[in-house]
Order: structure tokens, then sequence, then C-alpha cells
């Protein structure tokens, strides 16, 4: 059976080599592969990199607003193969993970997803907490990321992927997939492949969770918010928490500004907001990420924190809404 692999990045020359090579090195028959390399605008090496593969199809994109969504859509777009392997610049497949793939292939399956883990999870508290966050359960699936197998004809009755967000465009056409009530998205327990964060600082650890929180306000905005609904829960968690603690930060300091020391029972509160999951949830990581009690409430700290560039990017997206000025990537 015929693939197209599709693979994304924007200046990713460190990575983008291994990528390349990891779907090359596959023990599925490389004659039933089709690559494409989509770049984002790049501006270091990583065109040229791709060009010292010759079976591979290298597309640039001509835009001054690079999304992941623009990438992908060009790539399946250029194929013709039934299925379409979906990989970001920074992944490395397993071997054998086209096989699993496609052994798991059934009629109303549409899209499936493996297992990540990081490539070096040891490297730092960023690439630990990526590295935990990587576990999906075996089944049906609410939603795949960035790195997933799926139909050409779902993406061509849904249009693909969404263009104009810089984050949440997987989860976003995941539920458009379940809203065509006639497919199912899986995961599968079986390695998909490896993945590189290459995550070194405070920085761009709060990059990533503002983004992530725009996400989780992005989804919500244009699936609902109705109880149950995706990530209303994971939204309203963000709120309350972070923007509890935000909030009642910003009234303490009112309080203590005019001598009212209520203002520390006030911040003490939006604390323990914040908090929760040091205080109260290190027995659930430990027994929910099989970790040891150290590895636990490192991660516990990780969640306590997290929610407050969270709940930045939520109030970016609401900015953006009012403003009709969405958050983009610039590159060129």
């Amino acid at each position: 059976m015929k693939i197209d692999v599709v693979i994304i990045g924007i200046n990713t020359e460190n990575t983008l080599k291994s990528c390349i090579e990891s779907v090359l090195n596959s023990n599925y028959p490389l004659s039933e592969l089709q690559i494409y390399y989509v770049d984002g605008g790049s501006r270091d090496s990583s065109v040229s990199i791709a060009g010292r593969f010759p079976s591979i199809e290298i597309i640039e994109l001509d835009t001054k607003y690079p999304t992941p969504g623009m990438g992908r859509n060009a790539g399946w777009r250029a194929g013709n193969a039934e299925w379409v392997q979906f990989l970001d610049s920074d992944t490395e497949l397993h071997p054998d993970w086209l096989n699993f793939a496609t052994h798991a292939i059934e009629d109303n399956i549409g899209a499936i997803s493996g297992n990540l883990h990081e490539v070096f999870p040891k490297a730092n508290i960023y690439h630990f907490i990526a590295h935990l966050e990587w576990g999906a359960d075996p089944g049906e699936s609410q939603a795949f990321g960035g790195n997933v197998f799926m139909r050409r004809s779902i993406l061509q009755e849904t249009g693909g992927y969404r263009e104009d967000w810089i984050v949440g465009e997987d989860p976003d056409l995941s539920q458009r997939i379940h809203k065509l009530n006639h497919w199912k998205i899986i995961h599968i327990d079986a390695p998909m492949g490896r993945h590189n964060i290459a995550m070194k600082s405070f920085g761009q650890y709060w990059k990533r969770a503002y983004r992530s929180g725009y996400g989780y306000a992005a989804i919500c905005g244009a699936h609902g918010l109705r109880k149950g609904s995706f990530w209303v829960y994971e939204l309203g968690r963000i709120m309350a928490r972070g923007g509890g603690f935000v909030g009642l930060s910003f009234v303490a300091f009112i309080c203590l500004l005019f001598g009212q020391m209520v203002g520390i029972l006030i911040f003490l509160l939006g604390l323990c907001l914040l908090l929760y999951p040091r205080l109260f949830r290190i027995d659930y990581f430990r027994e929910n990420k099989k970790i040891d009690y150290i590895s636990a409430k490192r991660y516990a700290w990780h969640c306590s924190f997290v929610v407050i560039p969270q709940f930045f990017g939520i109030m970016r997206y609401v900015f953006g809404v009012m403003s009709g000025s969405g958050l983009r990537n610039r590159v060129k």
C-alpha cells in the first residue's frame, strides 16, 4: 500500500536530517513511500538539508505568516496515496510504525496515532515534563497530535487543516472528523517515534505554555463551550486556577496598597488555587504516570505553575477575537 509522508518544519536544521533518515530507514517498503518536505520559510539550512535526499519532493511556502496547517495541507495535496503519514520535523519515525499503523486499519478508522517519547528525557526539567505528557491510552481517541497516520479521503471530506491557526489545528481537525459521525480516531499501543522538544530555557517553556492556553481557547471558541465538550474542562481549570491566582493577586495588591491586611489572606487563597497540584495531587501523579515520588513532585510543580502562562494565552485569544488580530507566526 502506497503512503505519502508529509514532513513540515521551519528552521529545523538540527533535527530534519534525522527525521528524514528515520523514514528512509523504515522497515516499510521504500518503493511504497513518497516523502514531501514542506518548509515554512526557514532562514537556516533546512531546505538544503532536505535537498541532499534526491527522492524527497520539497515544497516551500511563500507566505509571511506560515502555520502548521498550511504546511500539512500543501503536503497532502501534492500527493495521491490513500493514506498520509504526517510528521513534525523534530520527530524520528519508529522503524516499524508504518507496519503497525497499516495493520490497524479497518473500514471505519480514519486516523491512527501511536506512542511517542522524548529522545532526551533526562536532559533537563523541560524534557522530563514533555516525556511524561506524551502518554495516551490505547483505544478510541478524542484527538490526535501533529504526528498521525490519516486517510486522504478524510482530508478531502473536511478540507484539511485550518490554515489561519498557529496552534490547535490538530485537535480542531480531530473534532471536525468526529462530527462527520462515520470515522473513528484511534491510538494504538505501539511505538510511533521519538520526539526532540529541544527546550533549554524558561522563555521557551513559557512560550509553549502560553500557546497551549491560546489553543485551548481557540478550540473551545470554534467547537463550543457546552459541558462535556472537548477541552472545556481544561479551559475551566486554567481559568479557575491560573486566572484565579492572577485575579486574587491583583485584588490582594490593591488591598495592601491601601493598608488592608486582608490582602494577605486573599493572596494566600490565590496561592492555594495555584498550588493545588503540588499540595494534593502528588500521589495521583505517582500512580497515573508510574513515576517515583521525587519525579511526581517535580511534575506537580509544573502542573501548578503552567496555568499562569496558559491563562495569559487564553486572554490573548480573547483579545484577538475582540480586535480581529489573532496570534501569528512571522518568519519572513
